[in-house]
């Protein structure tokens, strides 16, 4: 049967898919290289933490055809002494990404969720404007304005400036477009 299966619907796919593989395996063989925190933050939950400040892990990076695999690891021992296996899935970095996305776009969305933090984006998108000024405009106290800040903050959706003894508040408007465009994809997906 496995005979079958080989001759039949992996072998006229096989060298297309060990080209991809080949691809898969080398990026994340570079991510690993430029960083190796990061990459086990990003793809392997952090479970391996530095030793004395130094980060002295060996692993062999192997790519699985499988897309959505987060990680596997083959042989857990004390990756220091003994190289350890760890097998990604093909689309993992799409994958992460993903989630990344699905976070952000949460986050606007529950910026969005109050009329006072929709007021503040509006106000924003005209002007930079400090503190005082939002709540003066709004007729809100500072401290509701500092409180809805940090949501909107949060979100990523506004830059500081300081002007003298002001903190100025600016509307990414690239960012709020992007969002919108995510939020759109992801609720319908398409």
């Amino acid at each position: 049967m496995f005979k079958q299966f080989y001759e039949k619907a992996y072998a006229p796919f096989e060298k297309e898919i060990l080209d991809m593989l080949a691809i898969e395996k080398e990026k994340y063989t570079s991510i690993f290289n430029a960083n190796p925190e990061i990459f086990y933050k990003n793809y392997i939950l952090d479970f391996s933490k530095k030793t004395k400040g130094i980060w002295n892990f060996k692993i062999d990076i192997h790519v699985s055809i499988l897309y959505q695999i987060q990680f596997w690891v083959l042989n857990l021992h004390d990756y220091i002494k003994n190289r350890g296996i760890i097998i990604l899935g093909a689309r993992n970095d799409k994958y992460n990404n993903n989630l990344l996305i699905k976070d952000e776009v949460e986050k606007f969305l529950k910026v969005l969720a109050d009329k006072r933090r929709v007021d503040i984006i509006k106000l924003l998108a005209e002007k930079i404007c400090y503190g005082y000024e939002i709540a003066n405009i709004l007729k809100l106290t500072p401290a509701t304005v500092n409180y809805h800040m940090t949501f909107i903050m949060d979100a990523g959706l506004i830059t500081l400036e300081r002007e003298n003894n002001k903190v100025l508040y600016k509307l990414d408007k690239e960012k709020v477009k992007l969002l919108f465009r995510q939020a759109e994809r992801i609720i319908l997906k398409e």
